[in-house]
């Protein structure tokens, strides 16, 4: 289990996957995928869960996943992979993909 301290966390080259029955908590957490093309993935997959919620103030109040306006990524869910997220998630370009067992429960603005 990995747990983010409360923050801005700039994720480039790579993305982050969660996956094979871990989970990530983020409580007052803002994810920025920060590459303009498809390397920053963020994926939830095998099991694994996250639980995310946006920060309560500052410059990313209610924002809780930003990609980067040319990211085209995809955002799968899938393969029993749960994500309980809260706050605003902004992903112009991506691809949002929910299937094989996959859940979402969203408190959200997609």
């Amino acid at each position: 289990r990995v747990t983010f301290q409360p923050g801005l966390y700039y994720i480039q080259n790579g993305g982050l996957s969660v996956g094979s029955q871990s989970s990530i908590v983020g409580i007052e957490v803002t994810l920025f995928f920060a590459d303009s093309n498809s390397t920053s993935t963020f994926s939830i997959q095998g099991g694994a869960s996250a639980q995310l919620t946006p920060p309560t103030d500052g410059y990313t109040k209610g924002l809780t996943v930003f990609f980067h306006r040319g990211n085209s990524s995809n955002v799968t869910i899938t393969g029993g992979g749960n994500l309980q997220i809260y706050g605003s998630l902004y992903m112009r370009d991506a691809t949002v993909t929910l299937g094989g067992n996959g859940r979402m429960i969203a408190g959200s603005q997609i």
